[in-house]
Order: structure tokens, then sequence, then C-alpha cells
């Protein structure tokens, strides 16, 4: 008689183990497409400060290559890995390291100091420089990020005395298991709808 017991008990075992995967896998899709959306929620709150900053530099007389400057400098929690200038590998900070436990990589993010890495240090020291350069070729030389070639910052006019600054971005969408909910890895963001719109100022300011 136990035989029978058993099997139906290891059959009962197999059952509950395969829809604890199924659950567990069903989850994380879940869990990973609500974190992709905040992203997006993130990213388009960022080119719209971006797109405010801009339209208030064009507002005080700052030209047209300021604006773009000012613009790049503000979205660049959006621009990815700085690509330039180069950081020591031994002394870049990251909370995931390849090859990392996923309980080793919580404990360091945990521990982690964002504000007094490397990068955020170079940031601080080359911003002003970057703001100050006044050739579009010593830009990539002072800072420079992977993706900040997809963010793109227009200026117009709608009326004589107002000015409107437009950002938009080929957002890369790096999550996990992106491919789950969409086709692309770029998802196209823009600032607020019909650009961020200011009186025109820079007649005070210039004279």
């Amino acid at each position: 008689m136990s035989r029978p017991v058993d099997q139906r008990r290891a059959r009962q075992a197999g059952a509950a183990l395969i829809e604890s995967a199924l659950v567990v896998a069903l989850m994380s899709l879940v869990l990973f497409g609500a974190l992709q959306v905040s992203r997006l929620y993130a990213a388009r709150e960022i080119l719209d400060y971006a797109a405010m900053n801009g339209a208030r530099a064009r507002a005080v007389g700052l030209n047209s290559f300021m604006v773009y400057k000012v613009v790049r400098v503000s979205a660049i929690p959006n621009a990815g890995r700085m690509r330039g200038p180069h950081i020591p590998v031994e002394t870049e900070t990251s909370w995931w390291e390849p090859g990392q436990r996923p309980g080793e990589a919580w404990d360091r993010a945990l521990r982690s100091r964002p504000g007094l890495s490397p990068r955020a240090v170079l940031e601080r020291h080359r911003i002003p420089f970057y703001l100050g350069a006044t050739h579009h070729a010593r830009l990539a030389a002072i800072l420079d990020y992977e993706d900040w070639d997809t963010i793109r910052s227009q200026i117009d006019y709608p009326a004589a005395d107002q000015i409107r600054v437009h950002v938009n971005q080929r957002w890369p969408a790096n999550m996990p298991f992106r491919r789950a909910f969409m086709d692309t890895d770029y998802v196209p963001l823009r600032a607020v709808d019909h650009g961020v719109r200011m009186t025109d100022h820079s007649a005070l300011y210039l004279q």
C-alpha cells in the first residue's frame, strides 16, 4: 500500500514544483515590466527637466550652442555609461560586476555612496568646463557618454516674445526580458508634448 501512496506524493510534489516555477516566471515578468515602466517615466521626467533648463537658458539670452550643452548636461541621467574621460576600472565603483552573485550585488548596492563615486566626482569637476567650452570639437574630450547622441533638442519661436524648446530621445531599453514587452531596443521619448515654452527676456539681459 505504501508504494502507490509514495508515488502519488511524488507526483504531487513534482506538480507543485512545476506550478511554483511557472508562478515565479510570471511574477518575474510582471516585476521587470513594472520596473521598465517606472524607468520610462523617470526618463521622461529627466527630458522634461532638460527642456526646462534649455528654455531658461535661451530665455536669458544664451546662444543655441549653450542651450545644446545645457540640455545635454541636464539629461546626463539618461545618457548611459561614461565614455570619456577614462576612469580606471579598479577605481570605478559599481553595484554590479560580471560573475557577481545577486546577494553580493545587493550588499554592495546598500553600501555604495553614489555621490562619492569616482564618476560623480569627475562629473562635478568636468561639467563647468563642458559648459564653458567654446567649440563643439572640444566637448567629447571634456565629457562624453554612450547615449548622449540619442538625445536631440530644438528651439523654435511660437510667438514674437516666446521661446519653446523641444527635447526627445531614442531611449535605450536595456532591462532584462525586455523582448517580452517590446520588439525594439529603443523607445522614442519626448519631453512635454508641445515643448517647454517661456517668455523671451533676452533683451533685458543683453542690454
